[in-house]
């Protein structure tokens, strides 16, 4: 009987053991299969950042378009892995040599959390598992891919192709996602959020790569959440917004003076 017993209480932990290997190995599972490159739409981000008083936002005087939120490797319809590495951190001695450009493509938006924050949460989570390919391995060919990209797919540019410039209007949002699709020939996803005035507001563009870094088309329900609502804001940033009133004001004054000088002739 105690014979039985053991054997049983033997058996068990058997199956136990076999059980925690089998969900240690699924934990460290870092297979994917494509990439999803992220950019956002800065003045989307501080009024994000805003509404919710997270964060003190502040987009940079040289950023212009759509900067770069990361790269992410995916599997599936799935999201991640990530942190593959807990043992790579971040140094930015290693990126020392593009960081004006990383300033003003792939900035930091939360002043609050110092220049390197949104560097290192991306390298940590999401490059070392895109490290697992020769062409991003090391933080200096996963920025400088990041960068390369931001200038491929210029989002700003394809949407003004079609008439859909950052403005204090509302845009379709079938249409913004036609318009991102035709210019880059795939199926891309965006991502938007409602704000304190109950719109929605667009956000991010999403183009998804396959591992020779060749567009691909993404999940075909990524879209769902925004087409939830008919139309988008996507509002001009705050600093071009005000530059642009400074230069009227300024023409409108050249024109009042060139006028004052005429009638004294």
């Amino acid at each position: 009987m105690v014979f039985k017993y053991e054997l049983i209480l033997s058996t068990v932990l058997l199956l136990t053991s076999a059980s925690s290997s089998l969900i240690s190995y699924k934990s460290n599972n870092h297979d994917w299969d494509h990439l999803l490159f992220a950019q956002q739409w800065p003045e989307a981000v501080c009024e994000e950042a805003n509404d919710q008083g997270k964060y003190k936002c502040e987009i940079p005087s040289m950023t212009k378009t759509w900067t770069v939120h990361g790269l992410w490797p995916n599997l599936g319809s799935t999201t991640g892995p990530k942190f593959c590495n807990k043992s790579w951190k971040f140094d930015v001695s290693k990126i020392e040599s593009i960081l004006p450009k990383l300033d003003i493509a792939w900035p930091n938006l939360y002043k609050d959390r110092g220049r390197t924050f949104l560097w290192k949460h991306e390298w940590e989570r999401h490059g070392t598992c895109a490290a697992s390919l020769d062409s991003l391995r090391g933080e200096m060919k996963y920025f400088s891919t990041g960068l390369s990209l931001n200038k491929k797919y210029d989002v700003l540019g394809a949407l003004s192709k079609r008439g859909i410039s950052p403005r204090p209007q509302q845009y379709r949002t079938e249409d913004v996602i036609k318009a991102l699709q035709e210019e880059f020939g795939r199926r891309i996803c965006i991502t938007c959020f409602k704000n304190t005035k109950a719109q929605m507001v667009l956000k991010e563009a999403r183009i998804c790569l396959n591992k020779s870094l060749d567009i691909i088309d993404c999940p075909n329900n990524c879209n769902k959440k925004c087409l939830a609502v008919e139309k988008l804001d996507y509002h001009q940033i705050a600093s071009t917004a005000s530059g642009f009133v400074h230069d009227v004001f300024l023409i409108s004054l050249l024109s009042m003076f060139t006028v004052q000088v005429f009638v004294l002739n």
